[in-house]
């Protein structure tokens, strides 16, 4: 692992952990407590305060409440995935120019804007569409979250050896994991104990840590490359475009299964914390804000466990390290989620929606097999501008996707079956691994991976 090199201060061998760390913990105290305020505050509008803080025991005002806050979950939704999917566009591209580090900051220093936007949104009267807009787009324009974590895993596998990268990215992704877990399962005792706005405020200063982190500890990182030619940032989008559409190599079949992968993933992702809120909240489970906090934090902790143990026992159990390896991985982590997936479509107890957790374990480290099968896939000089372009394709897809199981959820909360959502997300899961079968045919050795490996890291200054 080469994150870090020897003289290097305790800080700096730790920044990207921490930082992820801190950025993941402040993005789900965020989630959790300001999709309770969006309702809250729609509630509080119309009905008493009692009634507000019991909603379950009140079915007709739930179902109002419920509809109307995904309106504003939908719009914050758009505001934030449109931009991001244009500005993605140019900024994993420029990654490749200036260094993964300044990326990093703009976007991290975005999401820092978008939590600031959150907290001033509690402190006013009622809900301001304004605000919304205003927050999603600080965040869009400056990358979005999905450029962030897209240029910390080019980062990451810059600065380490092919053949150590799906192993590094299992033991760094978990700190973004872990801080999303005690993000979590600490948001529901913070905001019972000092309500909504200290909360929020406790998630913009976590944004502020990662931030400084990105700033003062977290070195910078060139790729490297073929030539000593500096291209312009349009030749790089058009680089990366050519990768998936243009491959002579055959790593096309195998890349365009991951973009798919990517965009399905991250719609159910921007939509899943609010939707399991507000399924959960109602019978048959009724859950309160902590008992759903614990629920969240223990498939968090399940996928956290699947990263760093799961991944090597998969490897061990196949025998060997290699792309067929890595497309193995993703298949069963993404055959897990389908379980995950229709068992909360069919859970009638809490006992049984509880039955998801383990299936989580197995689907744990398929986001470090992703990241490491594109790695190899693609060449050192091409990856960031790869990462941007694919990064537009699912920013702008995965937004309306995410739309449709809002209003989705939303109308099948009247039709009384609130689980269809989870029914289609399977579904679209299944034609997932189809894909990536049908990707993973024809790989009898690995040579993209073996030319990855005499490549040499990258440059780091």
């Amino acid at each position: 692992m080469a994150l870090s090199a020897p003289g290097d201060g305790v800080l700096t061998k730790w920044s990207v952990h921490l930082t992820l760390f801190f950025f993941m913990f402040g993005m789900m105290l965020q989630q959790f407590v300001g999709q309770n305020m969006i309702l809250y505050k729609i509630c509080i509008n119309e009905h008493d305060e009692d009634t507000c803080k019991d909603m379950s025991s009140h079915p007709t005002v739930q179902d109002g409440v419920q509809v109307e806050a995904s309106k504003f979950i939908m719009l914050q939704m758009i505001s934030l995935g449109l931009p991001s999917a244009f500005s993605t566009l140019i900024l994993g591209a420029a990654s490749d120019q200036f260094g993964r580090r300044k990326i990093m900051l703009l976007t991290s220093f975005g999401v820092t804007l978008f939590t600031l936007s959150v907290w001033y949104q509690s402190t006013l009267a009622e809900m301001s569409v304004v605000i919304v807009v205003l927050g999603g787009l600080a965040t869009g324009v400056t990358g979005g979250i999905m450029s962030f974590i897209g240029t910390v895993t080019n980062y990451i596998t810059d600065v380490t050896p092919a053949e150590e990268r799906t192993a590094t990215l299992s033991t760094v992704f978990p700190f973004m994991g872990i801080g999303a877990m005690v993000g979590t399962l600490s948001a529901g005792f913070l905001e019972s104990t000092f309500g909504f706005q200290v909360v929020l405020l406790f998630s913009f200063c976590a944004e502020l840590i990662a931030l400084l982190f990105v700033a003062f500890f977290v070195k910078d990182v060139l790729p490297p490359k073929k030539d000593d030619q500096t291209k312009s940032i349009l030749s790089e989008i058009k680089s990366g475009a050519s990768v998936l559409f243009q491959d002579n190599t055959g790593n096309r079949k195998r890349l365009l299964p991951l973009v798919f992968s990517d965009v399905v993933n991250m719609a159910f992702i921007m939509c899943e914390g609010s939707l399991m809120m507000l399924y959960t909240n109602r019978p048959p489970f009724n859950w309160t804000s902590n008992a759903f906090g614990f629920y969240a934090a223990a498939k968090q902790v399940a996928g956290v466990l699947g990263q760093v143990f799961g991944t090597g026992i998969i490897i061990k159990f196949i025998g060997t390290q290699n792309i067929q390896t890595d497309f193995t991985i993703l298949q069963i982590g993404v055959s897990m989620n389908i379980v995950v997936a229709l068992i909360t479509a069919f859970s009638n107890s809490s006992v049984m929606l509880l039955l998801a957790i383990p299936f989580c374990f197995l689907a744990g480290p398929a986001q470090s097999a992703g990241g490491s099968l594109t790695s190899k896939l693609v060449s050192s000089d091409k990856k960031g501008s790869y990462t941007a372009f694919t990064s537009f394709i699912t920013t702008f897809l995965a937004p309306m996707i995410s739309s449709f199981y809002n209003q989705l959820y939303s109308s099948s909360v009247t039709s009384g079956n609130p689980g269809l959502v989870f029914i289609i997300h399977a579904s679209a899961l299944m034609a997932v691994v189809l894909l990536l079968r049908f990707g993973k045919q024809g790989l009898e050795d690995d040579e993209t991976y073996k030319q990855e490996q005499g490549k040499g890291k990258a440059k780091v200054i």
